[in-house]
């Protein structure tokens, strides 16, 4: 942008010259005039060295009698000079005027973090596949007829690196003599008995009679197969007869 000076002659006639630098020899030239001052000073000087800001100049005119009085006629003034101090002027991204990059062109890269790390994908899950899974104990008569003596339901899960596994049983009395226990065994070696807390009863079919829920987790190295063993047990005439039932789950990984 530039500023719009004026000119004034003696003879109070408002004059404007349109020109961005006219040296006053020019202008006198072209008007028959004598200059009675220069056009542009020199800026003036602020007490800290930098140049202050022009303003507009006066310039003295004399025209001979008998001239016609010229119209006004615009000067432009060159732009003030700012102070890079105080300059409050915004460049464009990655040129003068922004502070993050004042030598120009593209902006410097921002830092990344450190100690990120990328993933492809979620892990492993820990553990397999839960598997539900129900055992019944029925015992037989050796003249023919069935009696069902004990029930075990809940699920079975396996560790995928083979050193453990964990279930959940509710078991439940039926018609068996004895309380219904499990054997449980790993790669055919014995593990433990699990003796069930029964209590109350059940009015839900097929388990009519007292219940008990069971959940442990066990470890061994390198598991191969898990062995489930129910027992319970009748009479049969004057013998007491033990019947069971298994389960076996084998590791599939």
């Amino acid at each position: 942008m530039y500023q719009l000076g004026t000119i004034r002659g003696v003879n109070r006639s408002r004059v404007r010259i349109a020109a961005v630098v006219v040296p006053a020899l020019i202008i006198g030239a072209l008007l028959g005039n004598e200059v009675g001052s220069r056009l542009f000073a020199a800026p003036e000087s602020t007490a800290d060295g930098r140049a202050a800001a022009q303003k507009p100049i006066e310039v003295t005119v004399t025209i001979p009698s008998g001239t016609a009085q010229p119209t006004d006629v615009a000067v432009l003034a060159a732009p003030a000079p700012s102070d890079p101090a105080t300059s409050t002027t915004q460049g464009p991204p990655g040129g003068p005027g922004n502070p993050g990059n004042p030598a120009g062109g593209n902006p410097p890269p921002q830092p990344q973090p450190t100690g990120a790390t990328t993933t492809t994908g979620p892990p492993p899950p820990a553990w397999g596949s839960q598997l539900n899974t129900s055992i019944q104990v029925v015992g037989t008569y050796p003249a023919g007829g069935t009696v069902q003596l004990g029930r075990a339901e809940g699920w079975f899960q396996m560790h995928n690196d083979r050193t453990k596994f964990r279930y959940s049983f509710t078991f439940c009395r039926q018609s068996s003599y004895q309380l219904p226990t499990m054997a449980i065994a790993v790669n055919g070696q014995p593990l433990t008995t699990i003796n069930p807390p029964y209590s109350g009863n059940s009015t839900a079919q097929p388990c009519y009679g007292s219940t008990a829920t069971v959940s442990n987790e066990h470890g061994h190295p390198s598991i191969q197969n898990v062995y489930f063993k129910l027992s319970g047990s009748t009479f049969i005439g004057n013998e007491h007869v033990v019947f069971t039932q298994d389960r076996t789950f084998y590791n599939s990984n």
